[in-house]
């Protein structure tokens, strides 16, 4: 694929993040900050609650409607297992929003695509970058026999992006590990990948400023992904919380919902913050529990923050990021089925700090790619009318 950028007028970008919970919509919002002080002018394309919360945060933006596959995981049935049986869903919906990604583009004008885990959302003759940092999908042993043929499939996918944007280091430590340095990789995927280093909304000075709030929780649980599992973890942690001498805040990560309570005394529940709001409260308190989703897991690192991380059961990435996080004494980890919250709050005591080091800013590497393609230009053009 050799597409080129446009080199004249004001590029439209298109930015279009996964509507599985808020987690990629969450670090989206840094991205598009740098595009829109760059002087990009952005269009999102968005669905469910990936939309409403990039609407509340940039209420000036176009955004356009782009659903996909809707999965509700099971109380049951490991999250890897309905991923699996929901494929025909998940093909079709990679399908319908290419085709709607082909419509945009023409109706809009769009200069560049930028796709966060949207394996539809690319164009032809349009550059495009996927925002990504699971480069190998992880299968639980059981399903092992099928790597190799998920590897290609899922390459398949990849190859049709211009760059592969990782969120994560390039050298350890590394936050995503195997994740987002696979040992196997084809050596064409290679040379479209750029390691960014952590993207976080926290990363935006007005939202990693002190907000006075009113009261210091000692305990904040950070709920995200699809339900089932993210109303049971609420529940298992209620129960475990409740008459506790914690103070305790739920943020439920329901960004479409205006609701909050007490719950015994000790337990305040609220369905969604603005980040200024998330992050004091993050900062100041003592212990933090969530689940062990990759956006999360940036949001705290980013600002030398560690938690108790209980991945969703079965989901085999988050169960993955959790185990090597933990080994590394960065993070501490609990399945849903087996949480002790005294235990978890002393070890916590023992980890460390991830080291986070300078990343790279989007909107500056856009432009270095228009450099480039302009010195080119520029250079064929002298060597062609040389005498």
């Amino acid at each position: 694929m050799n597409r080129l950028f446009t080199t004249s007028g004001k590029k439209r970008i298109l930015f279009s993040p996964l509507d599985w919970g808020i987690g990629h919509a969450s670090r989206s919002i840094l991205l598009i900050r740098q595009l829109i002080e760059a002087g990009y002018e952005v269009i999102i394309a968005a669905d469910g609650a990936a939309y409403a919360l990039l609407r509340s945060v940039f209420p000036e933006i176009k955004i356009i409607r782009l659903s996909f596959c809707k999965i509700r995981y099971s109380r049951h049935i490991p999250a890897i297992w309905k991923i699996f049986f929901s494929l025909p869903c998940i093909l079709k919906g990679i399908k319908k929003e290419h085709k709607k990604t082909t419509e945009i583009v023409k109706e809009h004008a769009i200069d560049l695509i930028v796709s966060d885990n949207r394996y539809g959302v690319y164009h032809s003759t349009v550059p495009t970058i996927l925002v990504i940092h699971q480069l190998q999908p992880r299968l639980p042993h059981r399903l092992s026999f099928l790597s190799t043929f998920l590897f290609r499939w899922y390459n398949k996918y990849l190859f049709k992006f211009d760059r592969l944007w990782i969120p994560d280091y390039e050298e350890g430590p590394t936050l995503a590990g195997e994740l987002s340095h696979p040992s196997v990789m084809p050596k064409a995927l290679k040379e479209k990948i750029h390691y960014a280093g952590i993207i976080s909304r926290f990363m935006i000075p007005e939202y990693s400023k002190e907000y006075p709030v009113k009261k210091v929780f000692q305990v904040v649980v950070v709920l995200s992904g699809p339900e089932p599992q993210r109303t049971l973890l609420e529940r298992i942690l209620i129960g475990k919380l409740r008459k506790k001498r914690w103070q305790v805040l739920i943020i439920r990560g329901i960004p479409r919902e205006k609701q909050s309570g007490t719950l015994y005394g000790n337990i305040h529940l609220v369905s969604h913050l603005p980040p200024d709001m998330f992050y004091s409260y993050l900062k100041k308190a003592e212990y933090i529990i969530s689940r062990a989703g990759y956006s999360t897991i940036m949001d705290l690192a980013a600002i030398g923050k560690t938690a108790l991380l209980i991945p969703t059961p079965g989901q085999t990435e988050q169960e993955y990021l959790a185990g090597y996080l933990a080994a590394g004494n960065y993070f501490v980890t609990m399945l849903q089925n087996d949480i002790h919250l005294e235990e978890a709050f002393e070890r916590l005591k023992k980890v460390r700090e991830f080291p986070i080091r300078k990343g790279r800013n989007l909107a500056e590497e856009i432009k270095l790619r228009i450099k480039k393609i302009n010195d080119s230009k520029a250079y064929l053009k002298t060597t062609l009318h040389r005498p």
